[in-house]
């Protein structure tokens, strides 16, 4: 019988928030330093860390201590969300992330946090793990995205191979909320603007992949929607395109009316 191999133990990372910019009206930029950020493990573009925030009541973060059986995580835990490096200066001990802001009170905790975040505020952040590269051999790489894995999107576009092929289908709220992405490679992007009177988050995107031409030869795709819109898609290219499993890179990232959806959902039950 084979032995389930144990997962590595992230590394914990006390930070503080540096500099704050708005990138759109929905999109904040929050830049972190920290001492140990020198050391930060990052495997790449569209990775993803757990951000630590103190539980309701607290005022700190409380960091587990080794078990016999793993860590062990104090009482209340600290809230933990999902969230992609978009830039990793381990020289200059500094971590980017951008983080989508909700109104109206619609945000979970790092949503609101972020919303209300300072400079010199302190919270941790682990390592980042689970990259994506397009791959160098493909003829055409297709990336499917709605505003929380964008910044994913910018992190594969920074290190995509001079000339790929990319097509990028996103789904955001409105123009005000598209971003321009400095890359090498030959992008063509579709912009779906999401309003009010469209049901079902990640849908546009998914009827504008039913309805886009791919190129010919063989291709890889990277999908980040709410799950149930990345299965939509997830099922349409791999039944009516007919493209192979080993194709696709295709992740929930996160779960409409579930709090910190899993970041290893990839749809593939």
């Amino acid at each position: 019988m084979t032995t389930p191999r144990r997962r590595q133990a992230p590394t914990f990372h006390p930070v503080t928030v540096a500099g704050i910019s708005q990138l759109t009206p929905s999109m904040r930029r929050i830049t972190f330093a920290g001492e140990k950020l020198g050391e930060y493990p990052n495997d790449g573009p569209a990775t993803h860390f757990k951000l630590l925030l103190p539980a309701p009541g607290q005022t700190e973060v409380t960091l587990p201590v080794p078990g016999p059986d793993g860590l062990v995580w104090p009482e209340p835990r600290p809230l933990r969300r999902t969230y992609t490096p978009r830039h990793v200066d381990r020289a200059g001990q500094r971590l980017v992330v951008d983080f989508v802001l909700h109104g109206d009170g619609d945000g979970g905790p790092a949503s609101k946090w972020a919303a209300e975040a300072r400079v010199g505020d302190e919270i941790v952040v682990t390592g980042a793990r689970g990259a994506y590269r397009i791959d160098p051999d493909a003829d055409w790489t297709l990336l499917v995205a709605d505003a929380t894995a964008l910044p994913a999107v910018g992190t594969i576009l920074d290190e995509a191979p001079a000339g790929a092929r990319v097509l990028l289908v996103a789904e955001v709220t409105d123009k005000a909320e598209q971003l321009v992405f400095d890359t090498a490679a030959e992008l063509t992007t579709v912009w779906c603007h999401r309003d009010e009177a469209h049901a079902g988050f990640g849908m546009l995107a998914a009827q504008a992949v039913r309805d886009l031409a791919l190129p010919d030869g063989r291709g890889a795709c990277w999908v980040g929607l709410e799950a149930a819109a990345m299965r939509t898609v997830r099922r349409h290219l791999l039944g009516e395109r007919g493209l192979d499993r080993d194709q696709l890179h295709t992740r929930g990232y996160w779960k409409l009316g579930v709090a910190d959806h899993p970041d290893h959902d990839t749809g593939e039950e």
